[in-house]
Protein backbone atom coordinates (compact mmCIF):
# COMPACT_ATOMS: atom_id res chain seq x y z
CA UNK A 1 0.00 0.00 0.00
CA UNK A 2 1.38 3.11 -0.90
CA UNK A 3 2.02 5.80 1.87
CA UNK A 4 -0.19 9.16 0.74
CA UNK A 5 2.10 11.29 3.26
CA UNK A 6 4.87 10.18 0.35
CA UNK A 7 2.87 11.56 -2.10
CA UNK A 8 2.84 15.54 -0.91
CA UNK A 9 5.40 17.86 -2.17
CA UNK A 10 5.55 21.15 -0.23
CA UNK A 11 7.00 24.36 -1.31
CA UNK A 12 8.14 26.80 1.40
CA UNK A 13 6.79 30.35 0.87
CA UNK A 14 8.34 33.40 2.85
CA UNK A 15 10.26 36.34 3.20
CA UNK A 16 13.65 36.87 1.89
CA UNK A 17 14.73 40.56 0.72
CA UNK A 18 16.13 42.80 3.63
CA UNK A 19 16.67 39.60 6.15
CA UNK A 20 19.88 38.70 6.98
CA UNK A 21 21.40 35.54 4.79
CA UNK A 22 18.15 36.39 2.88
CA UNK A 23 16.50 33.87 5.98
CA UNK A 24 17.69 31.18 4.14
CA UNK A 25 18.04 29.67 7.82
CA UNK A 26 14.15 30.37 8.19
CA UNK A 27 13.78 28.08 4.33
CA UNK A 28 16.74 25.55 5.50
CA UNK A 29 15.08 25.02 8.86
CA UNK A 30 11.53 24.40 7.56
CA UNK A 31 12.98 21.92 4.34
CA UNK A 32 14.34 19.61 7.33
CA UNK A 33 11.60 19.67 9.44
CA UNK A 34 9.33 18.75 6.48
CA UNK A 35 11.73 15.87 5.48
CA UNK A 36 12.06 15.00 9.00
CA UNK A 37 8.11 13.94 8.30
CA UNK A 38 8.51 11.72 5.77
CA UNK A 39 7.56 14.66 2.99
CA UNK A 40 9.28 15.63 0.08
CA UNK A 41 9.87 19.77 -0.61
CA UNK A 42 11.04 22.23 -2.82
CA UNK A 43 12.50 25.18 -0.95
CA UNK A 44 13.06 28.56 -3.13
CA UNK A 45 15.98 29.32 -1.06
CA UNK A 46 18.29 26.65 -3.03
CA UNK A 47 17.00 28.33 -6.53
CA UNK A 48 20.61 28.51 -8.65
CA UNK A 49 22.26 27.41 -5.87
CA UNK A 50 21.54 29.97 -3.21
CA UNK A 51 22.84 32.52 -5.69
CA UNK A 52 20.72 36.28 -5.15
CA UNK A 53 22.46 38.73 -7.32
CA UNK A 54 19.58 38.11 -10.55
CA UNK A 55 16.28 40.42 -10.32
CA UNK A 56 13.36 40.07 -8.50
CA UNK A 57 11.21 38.98 -11.31
CA UNK A 58 13.76 36.28 -11.86
CA UNK A 59 13.51 34.86 -9.01
CA UNK A 60 9.80 35.24 -8.71
CA UNK A 61 9.65 33.67 -12.23
CA UNK A 62 11.46 30.82 -10.72
CA UNK A 63 9.40 30.12 -7.53
CA UNK A 64 6.29 29.97 -9.26
CA UNK A 65 7.10 27.29 -11.43
CA UNK A 66 8.88 25.49 -8.93
CA UNK A 67 5.55 26.07 -7.02
CA UNK A 68 3.46 24.97 -9.82
CA UNK A 69 5.47 21.52 -9.37
CA UNK A 70 4.58 21.12 -5.37
CA UNK A 71 0.59 20.27 -4.16
CA UNK A 72 0.98 21.86 -0.24
CA UNK A 73 2.47 25.46 0.85
CA UNK A 74 4.33 25.86 4.22
CA UNK A 75 4.08 29.83 4.98
CA UNK A 76 7.00 30.78 7.27
CA UNK A 77 6.29 33.50 9.82
CA UNK A 78 6.15 37.21 8.22
CA UNK A 79 5.30 36.02 4.91
CA UNK A 80 3.20 38.78 4.09
CA UNK A 81 5.64 41.04 4.36
CA UNK A 82 6.97 39.31 1.21
CA UNK A 83 5.63 40.74 -2.07
CA UNK A 84 7.00 37.60 -3.80
CA UNK A 85 5.24 35.65 -0.89
CA UNK A 86 2.05 37.32 -1.81
CA UNK A 87 2.28 36.36 -5.09
CA UNK A 88 3.07 32.68 -4.27
CA UNK A 89 0.08 32.45 -1.56
CA UNK A 90 -2.83 33.94 -3.77
CA UNK A 91 -1.57 31.66 -7.15
CA UNK A 92 -1.50 28.46 -4.41
CA UNK A 93 -5.30 30.11 -3.08
CA UNK A 94 -6.36 29.97 -6.74
CA UNK A 95 -5.03 26.37 -7.61
CA UNK A 96 -6.52 25.23 -4.21
CA UNK A 97 -3.69 24.55 -2.38
CA UNK A 98 -3.35 23.56 1.23
CA UNK A 99 -1.78 26.33 3.37
CA UNK A 100 -0.08 25.29 6.63
CA UNK A 101 2.23 27.67 8.77
CA UNK A 102 5.42 26.66 10.49
CA UNK A 103 3.30 24.64 13.25
CA UNK A 104 1.80 22.76 10.90
CA UNK A 105 -1.94 24.21 11.23
CA UNK A 106 -4.25 24.84 8.25
CA UNK A 107 -4.15 28.92 7.35
CA UNK A 108 -7.11 29.86 6.11
CA UNK A 109 -7.36 32.92 3.70
CA UNK A 110 -10.28 35.04 3.66
CA UNK A 111 -12.33 36.84 0.72
CA UNK A 112 -10.83 39.72 1.59
CA UNK A 113 -7.30 38.66 2.25
CA UNK A 114 -7.45 37.26 -1.10
CA UNK A 115 -8.70 40.56 -2.73
CA UNK A 116 -6.01 42.44 -0.77
CA UNK A 117 -3.25 39.58 -2.38
CA UNK A 118 -4.59 40.54 -6.05
CA UNK A 119 -4.24 44.55 -5.14
CA UNK A 120 -0.73 43.43 -4.03
CA UNK A 121 -0.29 41.84 -7.49
CA UNK A 122 -1.61 44.90 -9.67
CA UNK A 123 0.36 47.13 -7.50
CA UNK A 124 3.40 45.96 -7.95
CA UNK A 125 3.30 44.52 -11.76
CA UNK A 126 2.37 48.59 -11.60
CA UNK A 127 5.33 49.91 -9.21
CA UNK A 128 8.10 47.13 -10.23
CA UNK A 129 8.06 49.26 -14.07
CA UNK A 130 8.41 52.50 -11.81
CA UNK A 131 11.35 51.01 -9.65
CA UNK A 132 9.20 51.20 -6.65
CA UNK A 133 8.69 48.41 -3.46
CA UNK A 134 5.67 47.21 -2.73
CA UNK A 135 4.91 45.69 0.45
CA UNK A 136 1.90 43.18 1.68
CA UNK A 137 -0.29 44.44 4.41
CA UNK A 138 -0.54 42.38 7.74
CA UNK A 139 -2.64 39.44 7.64
CA UNK A 140 -3.69 37.02 10.41
CA UNK A 141 -2.67 33.84 9.78
CA UNK A 142 -5.09 31.46 11.83
CA UNK A 143 -8.84 31.90 11.26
Amino acid sequence: MKDKKKDYVWYISGRMAGLPEMNYPAFHGAARKLKGLGHKCLNPAEVDGGDTSKTWEYYINKSLVMMLRCNKVMLLKDWHLSRGACFEVYCAVVMKMPLYNEKMQKVKISKEQLDELHQVIIDTTYYLKRGVEVKCREYDEIE
